[in-house]
């Protein structure tokens, strides 16, 4: 309600200010508001206001006019436009940036603090260097651009407006990916004049594609300056090319000079596709130096040993996203710090990818944060059951087993030879795991199935009371022996519980009859267990048609606000005469089953 009324405040205060501006200087006030007629939709572009004398700058013949005119805009104080500016809109803010000096600059400064492009920085450069084409189609941006090209050497002289408009950029996040809409050799003048870092950019999302050996990976290191906070940069490139060759003198000098260009860096996300192996040595001599890094998201560049090592004394580290591979991690590779009774002091968020279900292991033993709220652990490579159960117990005596509150599992491959092979393990595999006891999400994803009964499954309500994210299976398995009635009391025990998947065992009518009479006698105890959206996925149970409205009921009375009933029943019909598929029967009797549901509810109410 506060902020309610500072806002409505802040407007009329506004409204105010404009209503005074309109009486006194009504014809000035009428241009500022109305767009010029050159200023096309689709050329919404900061460089179209980049002017050739910066209009805060006054000639002395301006000057001279100002002490002898009456009152003008540019009497207002500033700091009047600069409230109005914030509210503004970018249209209005160019029309606004063209019309007056006294307007002019707050204008500026607000368009220029956050740029989508790097063009814009060449258009700073004289006219005579530059040369600009017609616009082409972007696809990947989505948009026209116009690509711009430097023609000649630059002098110090000719970076006079750039470092004028430099310091008001604070944040560059590219929708055109970098090199896009500049040439490859006008950004190699650019970079060869070396105009300096941006003293006050905060934070730098760039792209870039690369299609073959002959494209240039753009380099924008020498941009970056001490106080940025967060770089992400996301790099596609075509398997026809050789990476190493084109990216790793870049990439490399970057993420080893991070520490000094950037000490403040808080947050590093890079995403390399295919992934980059080549660049470990380079990340792990630049990540361990950021002392101040919260967020570390490195999946597709594996984090070495001793990166990991220097990773455990970092104070303000929350977040961690990484890739190990097994040959990295030799005995003994993490041997420094195993003594430490805490590593990772502040770490909640930890996301680890590996090749073998023994490295996974180690690096679970080796970080002891005590705070951790959501760990990801995927096993890329072939994995046993020993090693899964293995796994399932570190987890579950982990420092932080207290404070868990989301846990993934993921399994992508259990044997080289056969890809469709899946690993199945019993119910004491997860026992472990029940000692997580602020858990509200469990994820087991992958080539990985549990062998769970109705005892089993209600034994996860009773362990994790607050459970909202249930995921079971990732693939379709043959029906297994969680009922329906397993369903509706674990349900019960958990009425905080939003989404679960599962494999439901196929409905039987006489348990689903004595089912649907138990919650009756329930009556409205039942109906108050869930009353937020709930989401089902029970895989591929079979149901007899007698039993739809059964079903549909038991659904209603246990998930009053049933919002998704998903089966993994599929079908394909080529011919319109041809006999219907036991797919096809079943997808469309569980497609009863839902709209049933609605029924009931719209009865109910």
């Amino acid at each position: 309600m506060l902020l309610y009324h500072d806002g409505m405040a802040r407007r009329l205060a506004q409204m105010i200010i404009l209503q005074y501006l309109s009486h006194v200087f009504l014809g000035q006030l009428r241009t500022a508001v109305q767009a010029p007629p050159w200023l096309d939709h689709g050329d919404l572009d900061v460089v179209n206001v980049v002017p050739a004398v910066p209009l805060h700058i006054h000639t002395a013949a301006v000057r001279r006019h100002r002490s002898h005119a009456m009152a003008t805009l540019e009497t207002v104080p500033t700091e009047i436009f600069a409230q109005i500016c914030e509210d503004c809109d970018r249209r209005a803010l160019f029309s606004l940036a063209t019309t007056c000096r006294a307007i002019s600059w707050p204008s500026l400064a607000i368009l220029w603090k956050q740029l989508d492009s790097i063009s814009p920085l060449l258009y700073t450069l004289p006219s005579d260097a530059i040369t600009r084409s017609s616009p082409r189609l972007i696809i990947r941006a989505r948009r026209k651009v116009r690509v711009i090209n430097v023609t000649r050497e630059l002098a110090r002289a000719d970076f006079e407006r750039f470092n004028l408009y430099a310091p008001f950029i604070h944040d560059i996040v590219m929708c055109i990916p970098l090199g896009c809409d500049v040439t490859p050799d006008g950004w190699h003048f650019f970079y060869k004049a070396c105009p300096g870092p941006l003293r006050n950019l905060r934070r730098m999302v760039t792209s870039l594609h690369i299609e073959n050996d002959q494209s240039v990976a753009i380099p924008f290191s020498f941009l970056l300056g001490p106080a940025l906070k967060h770089l992400i940069v996301h790099v596609l490139y075509s398997i026809t090319c050789n990476p190493p060759k084109t990216l790793q003198p870049y990439f490399s000098e970057l993420l080893a000079s991070l520490p000094f260009r950037c000490p403040q860096l808080s947050l590093l996300v890079s995403n390399l596709n295919p992934p980059a192996p080549y660049l470990s040595e380079a990340l792990a001599d630049g990540v361990g130096q950021l002392r101040h890094l919260t967020s570390l998201h490195i999946e597709t560049i594996p984090l070495l040993a001793r990166a990991f090592v220097r990773l455990r004394s970092l104070p303000h580290l929350t977040s961690l996203k990484m890739e190990a591979r097994s040959s990295d991690y030799p005995e003994g590779a993490l041997a420094e710090g195993r003594s430490d009774a805490v590593s990772f002091p502040s770490l909640s968020i930890l996301a680890v990818s590996a090749d073998s279900g023994k490295c996974l292991i180690s690096l679970l033993e080796y970080a002891r944060s005590p705070s951790l709220k959501s760990l990801s652990v995927t096993i890329c490579g072939p994995t046993t059951r020993r090693e899964l159960t293995t796994i399932m117990a570190v987890i579950g005596s982990h420092p932080s087993r207290v404070t868990l509150e989301n846990l993934a599992i993921r399994i992508i491959q259990v044997d080289r030879t056969d890809p469709f092979a899946v690993l199945s393990f019993p119910p004491s595999a997860l026992q472990p795991l029940h000692a997580l006891s602020s858990l509200r999400g469990f994820q087991l994803r992958g080539a990985c199935h549990a062998i769970l009964n109705d005892a089993a499954f209600i034994q996860f309500a009773h362990a994790w009371p607050h459970l909202e994210d249930l995921w079971l299976f990732d693939i379709s398995l043959p029906s297994e022996s969680i009922t329906l009635a397993g369903v509706v009391e674990f349900a019960c025990l958990c009425p905080s519980v939003q989404s679960i998947r599962l494999q439901l065992a196929n409905v039987n009518h006489s348990e689903c009859t004595a089912l649907l009479a138990r919650l009756k006698s329930l009556g409205a105890v039942a109906t108050a267990a869930l009353q937020h959206p709930v989401s089902l996925d029970i895989g591929r149970p079979s149901i007899a048609e007698e039993d739809i409205d059964t079903v549909a009921e038991i659904l209603f009375r246990v998930f009053p606000t049933l919002e998704r009933l998903l089966t993994r029943w599929t079908y394909v019909r080529n011919q319109r005469d041809h006999e219907p598929t036991i797919g096809e029967i079943m997808s469309h009797r569980w497609s009863a089953v839902y709209r049933n549901v609605f029924k009931f509810r719209n009865n109910a109410s």
